[in-house]
């Protein structure tokens, strides 16, 4: 499926001397300014009718229009599956995952994931990457997941966890008694014989 993206807007003088692919990028926060260069050089995004370059300077007063066809990043099927949702804005939508729900489509898993049921609940995160999401949990955790509404949304979240501005705190079940308070600070990786299962390697 392809979604149309129609926009225009008139510049003005407080543009002057700007590129124009940075004041359409403040303009349109929703897209990054990767896009829009990409928008630009394809002639989907013109300036007075014209073709130009996204160094392009702006004068003032110049009629931009965006006329683009975007294809989906998500070919899997929008199923209605009960999630629950916690928080939503305009930018995010936080999910509490529930145990035994898995995240994304695989193999084994081709339906009945937290994937499908965000694209029923919102069809244009079938055109970002993961669906939005921007970190995971194993199927059978328990807990809150971020997705994106849209692009810049999700390379600002990604760079955030990328940059460890972002904290995650787990709740974890052990098995016996625990006789004091203590602290595990040990790698996790692949369990060595149960290639499912993460544990300290």
């Amino acid at each position: 499926m392809k979604r149309k993206i129609v926009k225009n807007i008139k510049l003005s003088s407080f543009h002057a001397g700007s590129r124009l692919d940075i004041v359409i990028a403040k303009e349109y926060p929703e897209y990054s300014r990767t896009h829009i260069k990409k928008w630009i050089e394809k002639g989907f995004l013109t300036l007075n009718g014209k073709q130009v370059k996204p160094r392009t300077k702006i004068m003032g007063n110049e009629i931009v229009e965006i006329r683009a066809e975007e294809e989906e990043l998500i070919k899997d099927l929008p199923e209605d599956i009960d999630i629950d949702i916690i928080f939503e804005d305009k930018d995010l939508i936080v999910v509490n995952k529930a145990s035994n729900l898995v995240v994304h489509p695989g193999a084994g898993n081709k339906k009945g994931t937290l994937v499908n049921g965000l694209l029923a609940y919102n069809k244009n995160l079938s055109f970002l990457p993961r669906a939005g999401i921007v970190h995971r949990l194993d199927k059978n955790t328990s807990g809150l997941l971020i997705s994106a509404k849209n692009e810049s949304t999700y390379i600002n979240l990604v760079r955030q966890l990328k940059e460890r501005l972002i904290s995650r705190k787990y709740l974890a079940l052990v098995v016996g008694e625990p006789i004091s308070g203590g602290k595990i600070d040990e790698a996790l990786g692949r369990h060595p014989r149960y290639r499912t299962k993460q544990a300290v390697v």
